[in-house]
């Protein structure tokens, strides 16, 4: 963490304890009370979906991901409680897991019945190189159909 962030993250946390001490701003402090929770608990969250071996595998992804950065964060579980939204995304794919906000968005898009049917009539790579070029686009929704049966449904 560079010396200036710090300082202004201390400046935030002295006035957050001015505020607490001063009956003229008492804002301050409920909204600091109900930012770093909303996190905490929507991180929690994910968390709870998660098997023991995932929960684990996902910290020690994230936690590698933290200290890649060019200036690796002294608070490594408070920069992955931050972070975990675009983290989660990067562990879904490195797991080649579909995302839950990834397939919601693909069960809404208005393309899916199409491209299902082109799926089927052109075959898997035909699609995504239908344009001559790799679609990855269309790989992903290939990847989310195929992951939920959707193509040719269970073939048992």
């Amino acid at each position: 963490m560079s010396p200036k962030r710090h300082r202004c993250r201390r400046s935030v946390t002295d006035v957050a304890e001015a505020s607490q001490m001063s009956p003229t701003q008492p804002e301050t402090p409920t909204v600091q009370a109900f930012e770093n929770p909303k996190i905490i608990k929507t991180y929690s969250d994910f968390k709870k979906t998660l098997s023991e071996g995932e929960r684990e595998n996902f910290i020690e992804f994230a936690k590698k991901k933290a200290a890649q950065l060019p200036n690796p964060p002294q608070l490594p579980q408070r920069w992955i409680e931050k972070n975990f939204d675009e983290l989660r995304s990067q562990w879904y794919k490195s797991t080649g897991q579909v995302s839950p906000a990834q397939s919601s968005k693909w069960e809404a898009d208005p393309r899916r019945q199409e491209w299902l049917d082109k799926i089927r009539s052109l075959g898997f790579a035909a699609f995504i190189y239908e344009s001559k070029d790799l679609d990855k686009e269309r790989k992903e929704f290939y990847e989310w159909a195929n992951s939920n049966n959707l193509i040719w449904g269970d073939e048992t």
